[in-house]
């Protein structure tokens, strides 16, 4: 520990919030981990079966229009984010709801590292608790690859551009990346 914090110029403080965040961090895993294994992989319905045929299709670079597979109401995010997953050789079950997974974990990742790197340390390991605060229904929302929150991510990448005072071009950015976080999941629009 000593050497760290000659290496870094890092204080025992940092280094305890460091470790907290990562203990934080790594729970998250696991129980993500577990809900993947104990849910997601035992219970199928209509909706996976579409996502992983949508999956399978992307890894094959064969991108038809989200309709085709007759889920006019979803983006086929989640099947986009998995394809290198199957092509690698994970299973359908898994890797599908690994890349919803990764979706909804992204946000919450984001901000938490953001106000890590601004020296907010206490901040940002709150906001990345404030993941496991949620009930099980997000629990749930958030492990099911039904398109539900595929816009999150975008609405949160474009808050923050826009947020960021150093360039008009960037808040345009941001704000047309926010409208496709709410055109892809309306309710991104709380973000």
């Amino acid at each position: 520990m000593k050497f760290l914090c000659k290496y870094k110029n890092l204080n025992h403080n940092d280094l305890k919030s460091i470790f907290l965040f990562f203990i934080i961090f790594i729970f998250i895993l696991f129980y993500r981990g577990f809900i993947i294994l104990k849910y997601n992989a035992e219970f199928v319905d209509e909706d996976q079966a579409l996502m992983w045929d949508g999956a399978v299709a992307f890894s094959h670079l064969n991108m038809p229009e989200p309709c085709f597979w007759g889920q006019s109401y979803g983006s086929m995010f989640e099947s986009f984010l998995a394809a290198p997953l199957v092509r690698i050789g994970i299973p359908l079950k898994y890797a599908v709801p690994l890349s919803t997974t990764f979706i909804g974990l992204f946000p919450y990742l984001l901000i938490s590292l953001l106000l890590f790197k601004k020296k907010h340390k206490l901040s940002a390991c709150i906001t990345l608790s404030l993941y496991l605060l949620h009930g099980w229904k997000w629990d749930i929302i958030t492990s099911i690859p039904r398109s539900f929150i595929c816009g999150f991510p975008f609405a949160v990448i474009g808050t923050l551009l826009i947020n960021d005072d150093s360039d008009d071009y960037k808040a345009g950015f941001g704000t047309f990346i926010a409208a496709i976080g709410a055109i892809m999941t309306p309710q991104s629009i709380m973000v």
